[in-house]
């Protein structure tokens, strides 16, 4: 292919590169002021407790990390622009997002991120460096790109990239970044990895005493759910959750266990209650064949009442409910769309607030009173709930001896 570089751009190319360069620049500004907001947020805290930048830096996150890309698209096919500079910044942001390996990400200690953010800002300031360099500005122009001939057929191709881009690509983002928010949300304890759903487990001692914090799915493998509760040592309490609803406050049954057989899974709630039936009935379950009051599994329920939600967080509960209760995947998807309709974001936010901070509240609780008379403490929840269960353990002082994964299900096994 003959290719021929001039001097000066050619007209009929200019607002098309002009639109180009605009979205490159937008671009590596936000980029930027993502790398400044992690900092700072980071920071506030780690250092302060203050969370009030969260919510803008994480729209701005994911803004750079959607927009990465159609960058990347463009750079293929508009060979003016400077590829050292902005492949580099999507590169970044989609490993930073995404991927973050060898680095670590925390939840629930945010000063862990900070290598993280500062390798973001070191790769913004090598840009910049490399754009002054090359054109004496902090950003690019159309005037600083060589004009290429055959640039309908060019433009016609970028076009096709670009859409090729947006139906394939982005969705693919926009799913994998909503898994990586869960695992954020749940410090971890969830994790999405290449071949399938894990949980993790951490073990946290003080003194004389052990705590086991053992993230859960209220949907997996049963498999999953008997080793969690088989694996027990002798003479554990064991707090677990389930909310109970003694005034009947909720609508209608229940049905959870339709959506697992839909997927092919099993209900937590199903086997734990098998498991608890085993006991004697009064918190104090037997290991079979065992007699011996020493090694007695202590099982105390250190959950709430439906009745101490607000009105609002009920109805919310209610609805959630129909989504387990879901006939098929696609019935499942609809009434989580239809659930995202029903509710204000204060009531959204509310019912969060109420379901895991109230909660957490009520088991922690009741571990320090069961506690004490236990050395070894079992503690089976869900895994949005660990953040605060770990955190409230910490400000006891409780610190972390090990971590491990457990597997809850594997891809292949859905399908």
């Amino acid at each position: 292919m003959n290719v021929s570089i001039t001097d000066s751009p050619a007209p009929r190319r200019r607002p098309f590169l002009a639109a180009v360069v605009f979205f490159a620049n937008f671009y590596l500004l936000v980029f930027g002021l993502d790398a400044v907001l992690s900092i700072v947020d980071d920071l506030l805290q780690g250092l302060a407790g203050f969370e009030g930048l969260w919510p803008t830096r994480l729209g701005v996150a994911l803004a750079v990390l959607l927009l990465s890309p159609l960058l990347i698209a463009i750079l293929l096919f508009i060979p003016q622009l400077p590829k050292r500079v902005f492949l580099l910044l999507a590169l970044c942001a989609i490993w930073g997002n995404l991927i973050v390996w060898p680095l670590s990400v925390s939840v629930t200690e945010p000063l862990v991120n900070v290598p993280l953010t500062l390798v973001q800002i070191a790769v913004f300031v090598l840009a910049v460096f490399l754009l002054r360099r090359r054109t004496g500005r902090l950003y690019i122009s159309v005037a600083d790109l060589p004009v290429r001939t055959r640039s309908l057929r060019r433009t016609l191709i970028t076009i096709g990239a670009i859409v090729a881009t947006i139906v394939i690509a982005v969705p693919v983002v926009v799913a994998m970044s909503f898994l990586t928010l869960i695992e954020q949300q749940t410090g971890g304890y969830l994790h999405f990895s290449w071949t399938g759903i894990e949980v993790q487990k951490a073990v946290l001692v003080k003194d004389d005493r052990t705590v086991h914090l053992v993230g859960m799915m209220h949907l997996g493998k049963q498999q999953f759910y008997r080793d969690v509760f088989g694996n027990i040592p002798p003479g554990a309490l064991v707090l677990v959750e389930g909310v109970t609803d003694a005034q009947g406050r909720l609508r209608g049954d229940r049905p959870v266990g339709r959506l697992a057989e839909v997927l092919g899974l099993d209900d937590q709630v199903a086997i734990q209650m098998e498991w608890m039936a085993e006991s004697d009935g009064n918190g104090t379950g037997m290991l079979e064949g065992d007699a011996d009051p020493e090694r007695r599994t202590h099982i105390v329920r250190a959950d709430i009442d439906v009745s101490e939600f607000s009105d609002s967080t009920i109805r919310y509960l209610s609805e959630v409910g129909d989504i387990y209760g879901a006939r098929s995947i696609r019935d499942a998807l609809e009434r989580f769309s239809v659930l995202n309709t029903q509710f204000s974001e204060e009531e959204a936010v509310l019912a969060w607030s109420e379901v895991i901070d109230k909660r957490n509240k009520k088991l922690l609780a009741v571990f320090d009173d069961e506690a004490p008379s236990n050395p070894v403490v079992i503690i089976p929840w869900g895994a949005a709930h660990m953040p605060g269960i770990e955190q409230g353990l910490r400000e006891r002082g409780y610190e972390i001896q090990s971590r491990e994964t457990l597997n809850v299900v594997e891809y292949a096994q859905l399908f």
